[in-house]
């Protein structure tokens, strides 16, 4: 049976926001880049989001993700992030973690190609609203 392994998370200890995504696709692995398939709409909606210059190297693009006081929501990258995360972590929470608010967003894989980028922006600025 073959392994997929994933790498760190990208966060910091001021965080009040956490995006949950499932596994990253092939792409996202040899580029050792969250989110790193072309297609993939996550990087655009979050540099409009947090107004986020594109051609900026994915270490500084992170850098900016990185700046919030404290975990009050976790938004999930799609239903399947949703899924796992209700079946395997929700479940071994103590109550007060258990407690934070989650929210599902439209996962920006290409794979959901069928709701289109202006749908998912306007979805994901919940993102952006103050807790």
């Amino acid at each position: 049976m073959s392994y997929i392994h994933s790498f760190p998370p990208v966060s910091g200890p001021a965080a009040d926001r956490l995006i949950l995504g499932s596994m990253p696709g092939k792409a996202s692995l040899a580029a050792n880049q969250y989110y790193a398939h072309p297609r993939n709409l996550f990087w655009p909606i979050v540099e409009t989001l947090f107004d986020i210059r594109a051609d900026l190297p994915y270490a500084e693009r992170c850098r900016f993700l990185r700046a919030h006081p404290r975990i009050g929501v976790i938004f999930f990258n799609g239903a399947k992030a949703e899924s796992v995360w209700r079946r395997h972590v929700g479940p071994t929470l103590p109550a007060d973690l258990a407690a934070i608010p989650t929210s599902r967003l439209p996962s920006t894989s290409p794979a959901n190609a069928s709701i289109p980028y202006p749908v998912k922006l306007r979805q994901w600025r919940a993102v952006t609203t103050p807790l």
